[in-house]
């Protein structure tokens, strides 16, 4: 009796301790996720926002007016499987050049709480744009200051600090998989160090060569590829790379009378007709485009609709198409489903040297198969 007596009492003291750590611990996450949650940034607009800590995720969301639709994109990060790491999430709103914020889209993300981290709401100081939103509103702590300047002959060099955070931009017509993370995660240690490594795109629907239209696939034995051309649907940038870009277009930007014209391409020619038309700005990515073309830098894509088959759920994001800068009319968002289940072996699947594609989607030369 005594001996079950003692034992009694020491499993109850022990599960005690256990509850009491377990639970410090969680409400010590919980004040750390306010104080987060309740810090304010000063982050003013036309200048590239430094965090004041270091995580594993930032999901950086863009919103302008499209209620619905950026509450959509916020429930689909619900499930967004982060496998232990930590994870913050930042809404940057835009803002009207004469009617301010949105109420409507404040008030909605404001009642939003993500269950995998802090969430916190950034209202520009004044309006920003898309070119703003994107550029701007996140730089790798670790990087060099922010300092406009001309492109050098090579990349701001790696170092390991920069594979600490990755920042994934979303615009808020997006839904993502719940396997995003882990398929950004994979790429950027796959292939975070090289130099012509300029990013991850979840860019699954309708991934094409811009001036061929043909799709863009590698072998069924590799779960990805790199393209010439950055995939703006969910994107997660090399830091070391998105850092001398801000730099690099905060300079080129106050070059009277430059445009980072790229002929011989699809999207040259649309930009073009842009500026014609005097809506260059809603071209951010023309300037991306331009530099990863003079860096010889590529973005890798998901092959995994061609892993699993083509009608299998693979896509680790999708666009929903709705009414806004690019669709005047609501287009389809049933072209692939979304990827429900990770399996290891994707990881495994990424080729050390991946098959790049050219404009056309025809495989570069020089490269491993020339």
């Amino acid at each position: 009796m005594r001996t079950t007596a003692k034992t009694l009492f020491a499993f109850a003291v022990i599960f005690t301790l256990m509850v009491t750590f377990f639970s410090y611990n969680n409400n010590l996450k919980r004040y750390k996720d306010y104080l987060m949650e309740n810090t304010i940034l000063q982050c003013p607009t036309g200048e590239p926002c430094v965090y004041e800590s270091v995580v594993d995720l930032r999901v950086i969301v863009i919103t302008y007016d499209r209620t619905d639709s950026v509450m959509k994109l916020l429930n689909s990060l619900q499930s967004l499987e982060l496998d232990g790491d930590e994870a913050i999430l930042e809404i940057w709103i835009d803002r009207n050049a004469k009617t301010g914020i949105n109420n409507k889209t404040y008030e909605a993300v404001s009642t939003f709480k993500w269950t995998k981290g802090p969430t916190r709401i950034h209202n520009q100081t004044s309006h920003a744009g898309i070119m703003g939103q994107w550029i701007d509103t996140w730089r790798p702590r670790v990087a060099p200051p922010f300092k406009p300047k001309n492109m050098s002959s090579t990349m701001y060099p790696y170092r390991p600090e920069y594979g600490k955070e990755i920042a994934l931009i979303l615009e808020d017509d997006l839904s993502v998989s719940p396997q995003a993370y882990r398929f950004v995660k994979a790429a950027h240690r796959k292939y975070g160090g090289r130099a012509d490594y300029a990013g991850v795109s979840l860019q699954s629907d309708e991934a094409k060569a811009h001036n061929s239209g043909e799709t863009l696939k590698a072998p069924a034995n590799e779960s990805a590829f790199m393209y010439v051309c950055i995939g703006t649907w969910g994107f997660a940038p090399s830091p070391q790379y998105w850092a001398e870009f801000q730099d690099w277009f905060h300079y080129a930007r106050k070059i009277k009378d430059f445009q980072p014209y790229l002929d011989g391409t699809t999207p040259g020619s649309w930009f073009r007709s842009f500026v014609q038309r005097g809506t260059a700005d809603s071209m951010w990515e023309m300037w991306f485009i331009y530099f990863a073309n003079k860096k010889n830098a590529y973005t890798v894509f998901s092959n995994l609709k061609f892993v699993n088959g083509d009608k299998a759920d693979s896509c680790v994001g999708i666009n929903r198409r709705e009414v806004g800068l690019h669709y005047p009319s609501k287009g389809a968002e049933n072209l692939c489903k979304l990827l429900e289940v990770w399996d290891p072996k994707y990881e495994s699947m990424l080729p050390d040297n991946p098959l790049k594609l050219d404009w056309t989607g025809n495989p570069v030369k020089n490269e491993r198969n020339a």
